[in-house]
């Protein structure tokens, strides 16, 4: 159980992290 917590917790901060980034750039790119 304490695993999958973990992973739970671990996969969305990634996700948004790596949406953050792709966002950043998509902005970079239309400036």
């Amino acid at each position: 159980m304490l695993y999958l917590f973990e992973l739970s917790r671990f996969i969305p901060v990634n996700a948004v992290s790596y949406l953050l980034n792709n966002g950043r750039q998509d902005i970079f790119h239309l400036r």
